[in-house]
């Protein structure tokens, strides 16, 4: 009756062997720490970039408030975008006596949905975290690694601060 041929492993094959997956583990190793060594200086990179935006957009409800006659409540030229790509609704802010655009309820969902209103992108997705900061009477949107973004509510003064 013949049974399978057994093969003989010579030892310096297998020793080779053993030594290759050891080499390609450590450099996936390697290259894994790097990767996520990099996430949060990622984070603070896009909070970096939403900061110019976010003043432009300011400045651009600020000139839009200034020409329909400073109303109290402003209905932006913009649509609300859902995750179907679809226009949902005209987009209807508070504005301030000075012409800033305030949140509809002061407290961290009012700063959450203003960010939304003002710049169409969801925290959660930016990793960000929205603040209200009572004393000061402004919004913070801070994001993973300590980056933020101060929004001053009476004044309309953004201020970025670098995190780690």
């Amino acid at each position: 009756m013949g049974g399978m041929p057994s093969e003989k492993i010579n030892p310096l094959t297998a020793y080779r062997r053993m030594v290759s997956v050891t080499v390609i583990l450590l450099l996936l190793g390697i290259l894994g720490s790097k990767y996520f060594d990099v996430l949060p200086s990622m984070a603070a990179k896009g909070l970096e970039i939403e900061h110019p935006r976010l003043l432009n957009v300011l400045a651009m409800v600020r000139a839009q408030w200034l020409g329909v006659n400073r109303p109290q409540v402003l209905h932006l030229d913009w649509f609300a975008i859902n995750n179907e790509a679809k226009p949902t609704s005209k987009i209807v802010i508070t504005m301030s006596t000075g012409g800033w655009p305030l949140p509809d309820s002061h407290d961290n969902a009012g700063c959450q949905r203003l960010w939304w209103q003002l710049l169409g992108s969801d925290l959660a997705t930016d990793e960000l975290m929205a603040i209200y900061v009572d004393d000061a009477n402004a919004c913070k949107y801070e994001s993973v690694n300590g980056s933020l973004i101060l929004y001053d509510l009476d004044s309309g003064t953004v201020s970025f601060l670098a995190g780690l």
